[in-house]
């Protein structure tokens, strides 16, 4: 993990496993616990690490197994160390539509479409991302960095 994350790197390193390997995003929620890129972009709020998928634990390759069994296991890594700063992503079955509409009224992101049953696989064929077109912080992020590397005016002015 990024050294810049220094404090959620050490809280995360105090849990109860021998070794982990979560896939998961870095965040910075609001106090209604909405994804705030420009403070997650700047470190201007508390870390969290909002994990998707276990891939391995206590020296075990996991990433054969299907994805329910994956976030079984998760899930019970997360609720067993009780760390303020990781948080298990939940699924919704068969209501796609309807979590897509929501995350849409929320001004989400977007979501994640996995089979259940699936193994994990780098390979994005395997798995679909949804994204809100309307999604507020997403407008302008192109500008944020230019390609010769210097930080744009509006990039300086959120900073």
């Amino acid at each position: 993990m990024y050294k810049s994350f220094d404090a959620l790197r050490k809280s995360l390193g105090q849990l109860k496993v021998d070794n982990a390997i979560l896939d998961g995003e870095l965040v910075c929620l609001d106090s209604h616990g909405h994804s705030q890129f420009y403070e997650l972009l700047y470190r201007r709020a508390q870390h969290i690490f909002y994990a998707f998928d276990l891939i391995w634990l206590n020296g075990k390759d996991l990433r054969q197994l299907p994805l329910m069994e994956r976030k079984k296991y998760l899930r019970q890594l997360v609720q067993k160390n009780r760390r303020p700063d990781l948080i298990y992503a939940e699924f919704v079955e068969e209501s796609g539509t309807v979590l897509y509409r929501e995350i849409c009224d929320r001004d989400l992101e977007g979501i994640v479409c996995k089979r259940k049953g699936s193994v994990y696989s780098k390979n994005q064929h395997d798995w679909l991302k949804v994204k809100n077109r309307d999604y507020t912080q997403a407008k302008d992020r192109q500008e944020l960095f230019n390609p010769s590397g210097k930080r744009s005016a509006r990039a300086a002015r959120e900073k």
